[in-house]
């Protein structure tokens, strides 16, 4: 899995945890389109890497 397809994962899991109105409050804010989101969402990709590891060996 690449780098970008990793991130993808972290930030909507970024999302489902902050919810709707602090998703919607956080771009409104921020103003950038979501870069900083995603951006702030790359603290999950060690731990989105490790839970497709343990997934993948589950198998």
């Amino acid at each position: 899995m690449t780098p970008e397809e990793v991130r993808d994962i972290s930030e909507k899991v970024y999302r489902v945890r902050l919810g709707d109105d602090d998703v919607r409050r956080m771009l409104e804010k921020d103003d950038d389109g979501g870069k900083k989101l995603r951006s702030r969402a790359g603290s999950y990709d060690p731990l989105t890497r490790a839970y497709l590891a343990v997934l993948s060996q589950d198998k």
